[in-house]
């Protein structure tokens, strides 16, 4: 199994990820833990980033590409955050994604529950300006994305319990017809 989970800030990718991978036995890679760690450990890498990111725009995509091929497996994964613009495709198709777990959001519900993360944890990309931002960039990028995997995409009402969500996700993933791409 070799999926991939996107959708809006805040949809709740890195919580379904997290339960996904524990379900089916997948290495989770999380895009945005990656960057993260670079940013905080003050790489090379990591300080490229940290420009971009703090303003909302998405880190370079050499160096995305990068950590995707260096951190994935050949099966058995699920990458979180990935592909987010229509460069990224290219690198999705080399790693052999299959499906696309996408999570939608009312944009009214994406403000509640960003405002809630910032109450638990302080997040460089989470600030009013970049999240203005990342919508405005979400909204460009994912219909691209959803018409290169239009048969590979399962989509999932995102605005639901954790557990209604991951019942959804589960169910769409039982009852995909698997063909190796």
């Amino acid at each position: 199994m070799r999926l991939a989970i996107i959708g809006i800030q805040g949809s709740g990718k890195g919580t379904q990820s997290k339960i996904i991978a524990k379900e089916f036995k997948l290495k989770r890679i999380s895009v945005g833990k990656l960057i993260r760690k670079e940013v905080k450990n003050n790489s090379r890498k990591g300080k490229i980033m940290a420009k971009y990111i703090h303003k909302g725009l998405f880190a370079p995509n050499k160096i995305i590409d990068n950590l995707i091929m260096k951190n994935t497996p050949k099966d058995n994964f699920i990458i979180d955050g990935f592909p987010r613009d229509e460069k990224q495709l290219k690198i999705a198709d080399k790693v052999n994604v299959e499906r696309v777990i996408l999570l939608t959001l009312p944009k009214k519900e994406v403000y509640k529950r960003i405002e809630k993360r910032r109450e638990l944890e302080k997040r460089i990309d989470d600030s009013e300006k970049a999240l203005e931002t990342r919508l405005k960039l979400f909204y460009k990028h994912s219909p691209k994305i959803i018409k290169h995997f239009k048969d590979r995409i399962i989509k999932i009402n995102g605005n639901q319990t954790r557990k209604k969500v991951f019942s959804d996700i589960k169910k769409a993933l039982k009852n995909s017809k698997w063909k190796r791409v």
